[in-house]
Parts: structure tokens; sequence; C-alpha cells
């Protein structure tokens, strides 16, 4: 019987033997929080598979490139907008007086009129019909 026991403790010791502890170690996964990138086409594969959404296609929601004429005319127009707001506010903070103006640029008519506060600038869409008035205060 002593010898069983001297054997099944010297089992014991050798089984045991390999097993040791040691310190956990965590590292993320995911590329985006510092884990390693080759990580990121399969994460994305398997978060493309889980997803169900399937986006309805509408034929006339799409968007439509512009030609280049309507590129064009829609950069012309805000680049006059610009240089005339450029415009307004140098002389709203400038020494000269502001004179009155009224332009026409592509579907706008802007009216600029001196007050007693600032410079009003009236902004019209002709073909929405509507309207903005901004005040710019002087200095």
């Amino acid at each position: 019987m002593r010898s069983f026991v001297y054997a099944l403790f010297f089992l014991l010791c050798v089984c045991f033997y390999g097993a040791s502890a040691s310190n956990l170690t965590f590292y993320f996964t995911n590329p985006s929080f510092g884990g390693n990138p080759m990580y990121g086409d399969f994460l994305l594969r398997e978060a493309q598979m889980q997803n169900s959404f399937k986006e309805k296609v509408d034929e006339g929601a799409g968007f439509e490139m512009p030609t280049p004429l309507e590129d064009f005319q829609e950069n012309l127009s805000r680049e006059i907008l610009y240089r005339l707001s450029q415009k307004i506010i140098d002389e709203a903070f400038g020494e000269d007086g502001v004179q009155e103006g009224h332009y026409q640029v592509g579907s706008y008519v802007i009216d600029v009129t001196p007050g007693s506060g600032g410079i009003n600038v009236k902004i019209k869409d002709i073909q929405t019909g509507e309207q903005t008035v901004v005040q710019v205060p002087y200095y």
C-alpha cells in the first residue's frame, strides 16, 4: 500500500510539473484600438457577413454629376459671391463709406445698402422667392 501511495505521489508530481502559472496578458485584436493590423481584413469580412441591412436602391434618387457647364456656372457664382462678401466686409471695417449696389449673380439678386447700424445686404433667390437679410455692423 505504501508503494502505491509513493507511485501515486510520483505520478501526480510528474503530471503537475509542467503546469505552471504566469501573468495573463491582454492585447487588443481590433486594429482600431491598437491591435494587430493583420486582423483588419478578417474583422471587416466578419462584420459584413453579419450585416443584415440591405440598402434600397431607388433609380430616381441617385446623384447626378453636373455637366462641366453647370459646374463652371456654379463655381463662377460662388467666386463672385465670395468677392462681393469680401468687398462688403472691407468697406464695413474700412474708413471709406459703403456705396449702394444692386447685383444679379446667377439666380440671386443682391442689394447692398448702408444703414444707420451697419450695412444691410438683402439676398433674394429668383427661382424660389426666398429672401434673406444680413446686417453687417460698423466698427
